[in-house]
């Protein structure tokens, strides 16, 4: 049927549906390599065309296959003349450099030896081959990407870096870290989208998940404030409550030894740092706070309290696995349908053929 609809005269092959992409984003994006190639063929069609999908902003057919891990589809639109292998999507990243934000190393691979890269001059993989990559590699990967103008260094409110930086810090990968954070335009207090669907900044995800190097490399950054609100979470946590939420003593004892901490500030549900380690029962970090002088720390409660207390959901201890969970304090009082914490829909993942065919090739 595709190739009877790239048969007529009238069709626009570079027509967007009502999401903003084309029929060449959409079957890449689905794995239809029996169809890119059909598309690939027509002599109107556009290999670099952005698509304005929100998931995928100013990414061309290229930035999603190596997105998607689609090396058979990377190949044939590397074979195609016309693309451009430099172009960059929205957030300053080119396919090359998706792909290291992505760990998808297969597409690095090929796109670095398309590009003339000798992986093991540069990147010091034995045999020019990608088969463990471990945090040195990873470190001189960025450091090339960086110098290269592949990548862009990680801002506010960035998408792109999410999944890394979610990687990079539960992964212990301190010299990564490093070397992201403390590039001159660097923001260490920026938020990003974690792989669980929640805004945080980096060093709530180390506090999160015990990855104390890491916490203290971005604790002792000149930047840092330690006030810094998880703000599209719906706890709004700081760091302190996020510490206390995730039972990290060693963040605690850390952030309470500083003079800039402000042990007043509220979460969603109205709790300051003393009333959360109260609710879980943390004792000791509840000795630790009252100790530390020069601020009243015990403000009155508001009435919700009462509700928060029914409706307490566990939290983990210190030895329990902190993978991809977020323990969140749920409350039929707080939390609505406005404050959804889900992931990121993926983008056309629920198109089928006929939705495509039907929207863009008529």
């Amino acid at each position: 049927m595709v190739k009877l609809l790239l048969q007529c005269e009238t069709i626009n092959v570079n027509q967007r549906n009502a999401y903003g992409g084309t029929s060449l984003h959409m079957a890449i994006c689905n794995g239809h390599v029996q169809i890119v190639p059909l598309l690939l063929g027509h002599p109107d069609v556009d290999v670099n065309e952005t698509s304005r999908r929100y998931a995928s902003r100013g990414r061309t057919p290229l930035h999603i296959a190596v997105e998607k891990g689609h090396t058979d589809i990377i190949k044939l639109l590397l074979n195609h003349r016309m693309t451009d292998c430099r172009c960059k999507d929205s957030g300053g990243s080119t396919p090359l450099g998706t792909a290291f934000l992505h760990f998808k190393w297969q597409a690095f691979q090929i796109l670095a030896e398309h590009e003339g890269i000798d992986l093991q001059r540069e990147f010091n993989f034995k045999g020019g081959d990608l088969p463990d990559v471990d945090m040195d590699h990873v470190c001189l990967m960025a450091r090339y990407l960086l110098e290269h103008g592949e990548l862009s260094i990680p801002s506010d409110r960035d998408r792109a870096w999410g999944q890394f930086l979610d990687e990079a810090t539960l992964s212990g990968w301190i010299e990564v870290v490093r070397l992201l954070f403390y590039q001159p335009d660097s923001d260490v207090n920026a938020l990003f989208l974690g792989a669980d669907g929640i805004w945080q900044t980096a060093i709530c995800v180390a506090a999160r998940h015990h990855q104390h190097e890491v916490f203290g490399l971005l604790l002792n950054h000149p930047d840092i404030n330690v006030n810094e609100r998880r703000q599209f979470s719906y706890s709004r946590d700081t760091v302190l409550h996020c510490a206390i939420r995730y039972n990290n003593m060693t963040a605690v004892t850390l952030l309470l030894a500083r003079e800039d901490i402000d042990l007043t500030l509220r979460t969603f549900d109205e709790q300051t740092a003393l009333d959360l380690a109260e609710t879980l029962e943390r004792h000791e970090m509840v000795e630790l706070i009252l100790n530390h002088s020069g601020v009243n720390y015990r403000p009155e409660k508001c009435t919700a309290m009462a509700v928060m207390d029914q409706n307490m959901q566990h939290f983990p201890a210190a030895d329990e696995e902190y993978h991809g969970q977020d323990f969140g304090i749920h409350t039929n009082v707080y939390l609505t349908e406005n404050f959804s914490t889900g992931p990121v829909e993926d983008e056309y993942e629920e198109e089928d053929m006929e939705d495509w065919v039907g929207t863009t090739l008529v």
